[in-house]
């Protein structure tokens, strides 16, 4: 009988930090000694490390891991982290390149990254995931919701001071054309009259200060107003689920936006 016996973790230690707790890295992710070795609970301890690091605006941490044997005993490693947490990152200014229709402070105020301010909540942290996000979807949903169908992130740059740890961020857009509403038709639709499913698309704007009276009658996506994609897709979902209080459960609305150029001169519509 050949017995090979398990290894076991005889002691983690957690080197350099200083914003995380390297007890609540061992309870959350389960890297305790006295028991047997997982590796794979040493890359979610790494990747807790890293993501709480990151919500504390140090996203460029250097996390080494290693096994050290206990001499005279074969069947027990120590683990040890070793973490580098690096300068703390904070959004001195956001600059965008090539915006012509939307000014800055419209695309600053769609971000979740925000530049750091004068009181204790505008901290300025910078986070990747936040960031990412902020690219690939808060901006451009920002550009569709003003018309700009085709607008898209060209670029993005990210300046870090290694002295002081201040982040210039600089984000090139490609704005494209504004598109306005120009025509607005309805195909397949039995169940409710036109009137009816159109006016779920083009609802008056001003909210509740228009339910109180005040207000004009502008609607959102009017017939030659500014054509808010953002509204229209709200709009979409409000309709699925109009026909799905009907008992139509697989109901499908596919709309078709066709881009066309005004013969007049006057625009894309």
């Amino acid at each position: 009988v050949e017995v090979v016996e398990e290894v076991r973790v005889r002691r983690v230690e957690i080197n350099g930090l200083e914003n995380v707790s390297p007890g609540i890295v061992r309870d959350t992710t389960g890297l305790e000694p006295g028991v047997a070795l997982n590796r794979q609970r040493i890359l979610d301890a790494k990747a807790f490390i890293r993501s709480e690091l990151v919500d504390e605006g140090i996203p460029f941490a250097l996390i080494e891991d290693r096994l050290v044997p206990v001499e005279g005993n074969i069947s027990e490693v120590d683990i040890v982290i070793d973490v580098d947490e690096g300068q703390r990152v904070t959004v001195a200014d956001i600059d965008f390149i090539g915006n012509q229709g939307v000014p800055d402070e419209d695309l600053r105020a769609a971000m979740a990254v925000k530049r750091e301010g004068f009181w204790w909540f505008s901290s300025g942290s910078f986070n990747e995931v936040e960031y990412r996000g902020d690219l690939e979807a808060s901006v451009p949903a920002l550009y569709r919701s003003q018309g700009y169908l085709d607008a898209r992130v060209v670029s993005d740059t990210v300046l870090i001071d290694p002295t002081s740890g201040k982040a210039r961020v600089e984000v090139a857009v490609e704005e494209g054309l504004q598109y306005r509403m120009n025509e607005f038709t309805v195909d397949g639709n039995e169940i409710f009259t036109d009137e009816s499913f159109e006016s779920l698309f083009l609802t008056p704007t001003g909210g509740i200060l228009r339910s109180l009276g005040f207000g004009g009658t502008e609607r959102e996506n009017e017939i030659g107003g500014m054509f808010d994609a953002e509204a229209f897709e709200s709009a979409r979902q409000r309709a699925l689920e109009r026909y799905r209080n009907q008992g139509y459960l697989y109901i499908d609305i596919s709309p078709v936006v066709d881009r066309i150029e005004s013969p007049d001169g006057g625009g894309p519509s």
